[in-house]
């Protein structure tokens, strides 16, 4: 919360430092894109929610100059087509010059391809993949990069004692992200990792669990793009007789599986 917030914020001040306002402005409108449906909305509902909260501190404050901002919200749907046609809206027809969002990486680094070239910020309180930090020149967040996550849990896992890890990946730009560092920085430590990965359409995953069981390894990182892929990914788990513990991307680890 306390990042969207400041994202918010933030986007307030490059308004006023670079010259889009100023006193008696009138309506500043910037762009917002979140994922609003889908298995991703639990993210993009509360991107929206307190977003609106950062909003009215905004509004307050800017009371006295005459001026008000507010965000026209695009739907991102957590994926890259969503993304981009929400983000070509938000460009060609809206004629925004900052857009909050995507919150899904695969959102962010496809609205890039459209916001970059028109010199349109985009400002992520979400995305991790480590590709963003080359998505562009007018490209920001304030969320960590996956390697750092991925180096962490490789660290875990060998201290732990794991010489062998399964990974279940969904394919998407975040997840992807992680099992790429977290591979390298584990085979660096000397350790071994199998994986297998699913599409995000996919319900399923007892074929891919199956392979990965029969590869003996020491764990499994589960790491799936969103918590409702998570739950399904550890019921099935159960039913296989797949004991843990288990290492979980931060997605994972808010399953409501594994907090009931």
């Amino acid at each position: 919360m306390r990042k969207h917030i400041i994202a918010l914020l933030t986007i307030a001040v490059l308004l006023m430092s670079t010259g889009c306002l100023g006193t008696g402005a009138g309506v500043i409108t910037i762009g917002g894109i979140a994922p609003l449906t889908g298995d991703g909305a639990s993210y993009g509902i509360e991107l929206q929610r307190v977003a609106e909260m950062a909003l009215a501190d905004v509004n307050e404050a800017w009371a006295d100059k005459g001026m008000e901002l507010d965000i026209q919200w695009e739907d991102g749907g957590c994926n890259g087509k969503d993304a981009s046609t929400a983000a070509q809206k938000l460009v060609d027809i809206d004629q925004v010059e900052i857009i909050h969002g995507g919150f899904c990486s695969s959102e962010t680094l496809s609205a890039a391809a459209i916001t970059d070239p028109a010199g349109v910020i985009l400002f992520s309180s979400g995305s991790s993949s480590p590709d963003v930090t080359d998505a562009g020149d007018y490209v920001y967040r304030d969320w960590p990069s996956d390697n750092f996550q991925a180096v962490k849990l490789a660290e875990l896992a060998n201290e732990l004692g794991y010489t062998k890890i399964a990974v279940i990946t969904e394919q998407q730009d975040y997840t992807l992200g992680i099992s790429t560092a977290f591979k390298a920085a584990f085979e660096a430590l000397g350790g071994t990792v199998v994986e297998e990965t699913y599409l995000a359409s996919d319900m399923d995953f007892k074929t891919q669990l199956t392979k990965l069981s029969a590869e003996e390894p020491d764990t499994y990182l589960v790491n799936p793009q969103t918590p409702v892929k998570s739950d399904i990914i550890m019921k099935q788990m159960q039913e296989l007789g797949l004991e843990g513990p288990f290492l979980l991307n931060d997605v994972a680890g808010t399953s409501s599986d594994l907090l009931s």
